[in-house]
């Protein structure tokens, strides 16, 4: 595993950075290098966490001209690569929304497409459905929803909708059992007694069969 740093010295000088270099050109000439020198059977995986988050990276790498030429280039990689590279690129959407140009640009060189929404630490924990199984399992942290996929088919295929990943599912990440998807449903909403029982009394008391009947 190795960590290829954006940028190694914070810049404490205040001065304007270089407007003509990008800043994931050092990337992409490592990685370059990496493909050429290694082996073909060698599988390189590349992770790109929080893309675009200021705690990482600099305020120029969010520059349409660079940003996009950046996705420009590794997609060419991975179609150059295809059976050696892969890649996967988080971005945190509270920074970037879905709502933004450069976001649907960048999910557009993107083969697929995938959004975690997790669910609010106040709410109220998922029950398990009556005559279910009595294994502990943890409850879903939040929803995923599937936007595109490279899987194709007759009708084209890639979207999410169409490719038959419409159903809801939910993401639970723990220590033990990593990533799990599954499907996500509300459990069934359980019969007021009291509610019931005070309905069908009266000022005369309960109700009996004929109250019922009529």
């Amino acid at each position: 595993m190795k960590f290829v740093p954006i940028f190694t010295r914070p810049n404490f000088d205040f001065k304007n950075p270089p407007t003509t270099v990008s800043p994931f050109t050092a990337f992409l000439n490592h990685l370059t290098t990496q493909l050429s020198v290694n082996l073909p059977t060698t599988i390189h995986r590349i992770i790109i966490p929080n893309l675009l988050s200021p705690a990482l990276y600099p305020a120029e790498a969010s520059r349409p001209e660079y940003l996009l030429q950046f996705f420009h280039a590794l997609r060419a990689l991975l179609r150059k690569y295809p059976a050696q590279l892969t890649a996967i690129t988080t971005l945190p959407l509270t920074l970037h929304p879905r709502s933004t140009g450069l976001t649907r640009w960048m999910e557009l060189l993107s083969d697929g497409v995938l959004e975690f929404a997790p669910f609010p630490s106040t709410s109220v924990q998922v029950k398990a459905a009556p005559g279910a199984s009595t294994v502990h399992e943890e409850p879903p942290q939040g929803l995923l929803k599937i936007h595109r996929l490279p899987v194709f088919h007759e009708k084209g295929g890639g979207g999410g909708e169409s490719s038959g990943f419409g159903d809801d599912l939910a993401f639970t990440l723990s220590r033990r059992k990593g990533l799990m998807i599954k499907p996500f449903s509300l459990p069934p909403v359980e019969p007021d007694s009291e509610a019931q029982q005070g309905g069908l009394e009266h000022d005369h008391g309960k109700a009996t069969k004929v109250d019922i009947k009529f």
